[in-house]
């Protein structure tokens, strides 16, 4: 498998991964626009409105019909943070030509019918459909709710939106169900413009062909568009953590859910990062961290605790499922834990395992075409743009005295406490 960038315009960026494993092409447009509080609802609402119907193709029977032409093709769209933007994604996946009777050019087609999703939506002087809008505003706010009534998601989105008050990264990917309310014809059509002309756009293609022609359509469809205020996609915004904030909450629940934020120094692309994934893997990670084996095996103090990170912006997350009377030891142990990790009270065996488990999952990349497109999307800082391969590379390169700079760069800044009804806070 190869991978190769190419700019195609001002702002606009090409990816073949090259491929001979898959029978099908892959073919997405990745989108990625500053997140904006005020314009967040209406432009993550776009992808499910603009892949849902189109000028051509005017209801999803219709849309379906022709997805069916083309051999079962499969269409899908999502909405996602990405750094500091919204990352907007439109996909449509192919079988290959050569499977295609009379070697009929069905990635072509495939492609053409993705652009007319983003370029000629369904719409009537200068505003989309009410009949459009009004059900997917519906899908969306489900979707918010669903997030809600899942306690561990809900518990995470508390702790970042405090945490991060005034941050594009404390906001929703969703935005809140009163702004979707607000979102009108008009407002969603403004959004779809500023979509087209001020989002940084990469296209990436996943197939054994060169797929040249995919690309120069794209292009011409961009170089007919006036662009302007591109984002810088390589810089991420500086931000100022809360320090020693605590967040209590009480619902209609069973198990208490703790949310511990923390942020790190330490933060930028895989190259001079990556230290501090591995040491929250050892922290949080598999069977082998601190956490599952003293904190939940040992002590038996929660039904779950573990750790990930948001290297760019060195933010580590500690979340846990706890009973009431548990939640000040559990909190106090999980800084203990850090406290050894920052001592170096780990072992060269705890440091191989962490390494095997985090090289094995970076192979399963290779395993889907969807799952190396998501790679080579979220590749967006300068020194950010390397392979699963040159990242497993990177960690077995990681010393000791790495993982031990990297605990000792963390710090916590917020706590966010959701617990049963009745429980004292």
């Amino acid at each position: 498998m190869s991978a190769v960038l190419t700019n195609l315009l001002k702002g606009v960026d090409g990816i073949l991964l090259k491929d001979d494993r898959f029978n099908t092409t892959l073919v997405t447009f990745n989108f990625y626009l500053p997140i904006n509080e005020k314009t967040l609802a209406e432009t993550a609402l776009l992808p499910f409105v603009l892949s849902s119907c189109c000028d051509e193709y005017k209801t999803s029977v219709l849309l379906n019909r022709h997805l069916c032409q083309l051999y079962g093709a499969r269409l899908s769209a999502s909405v996602s943070k990405t750094l500091d933007f919204l990352h907007i994604r439109f996909a449509i996946s192919s079988i290959n030509n050569e499977f295609a009777p009379g070697n009929e050019n069905v990635v072509l087609k495939s492609a053409e019918l993705l652009a007319s999703l983003i370029f000629a939506p369904c719409v009537c002087n200068g505003e989309f459909l009410q009949k459009d809008l009004d059900r997917e505003k519906r899908k969306c706010k489900e979707r918010i709710l669903s997030e809600i009534n899942d306690k561990r998601s809900y518990a995470r989105r508390r702790l970042i939106a405090e945490m991060f008050k005034g941050h594009p990264y404390g906001l929703s990917r969703y935005g809140e169900i009163e702004d979707v309310e607000k979102i009108t014809t008009t407002s969603l059509f403004a959004a779809w413009e500023r979509m087209l002309r001020e989002s940084y756009v990469r296209i990436i293609v996943s197939s054994k062909d060169d797929c040249s022609e995919v690309f120069a359509r794209a292009k011409a469809a961009f170089s007919a568009i006036e662009r302007r205020n591109i984002p810088d996609v390589c810089v991420t915004g500086d931000f100022v953590p809360q320090k020693d904030k605590l967040i209590r909450e009480n619902m209609d629940i069973v198990q208490g859910k703790i949310a511990m934020g923390f942020t790190s120094t330490i933060k930028g692309d895989a190259k001079t990062a990556f230290s501090l994934n591995v040491m929250c893997d050892l922290l949080g990670g598999g069977t082998y961290s601190k956490f599952f084996k003293n904190v939940r095996e040992k002590l038996s103090l929660c039904y779950y605790c573990s750790a990930n990170v948001s290297r760019h912006i060195g933010f580590m997350l500690v979340e846990s499922g706890v009973e009431a009377e548990n939640k000040e030891l559990l909190k106090q142990q999980v800084l203990k834990e850090l406290e050894a990790m920052q001592k170096g009270e780990f072992s060269d065996e705890d440091i191989l395992s962490s390494k095997l488990s985090l090289t094995s999952a970076l192979k399963s990349y290779y395993d889907s075409q969807s799952a190396l497109d998501n790679w080579y999307a979220a590749r967006l800082l300068k020194d950010d743009f390397i392979s699963p391969d040159d990242l497993a590379q990177i960690i077995n390169g990681i010393t000791r005295e790495q993982i031990i700079d990297a605990a000792k760069a963390v710090t916590l800044s917020t706590v966010y406490e959701l617990m049963p009804s009745g429980e004292t806070i």
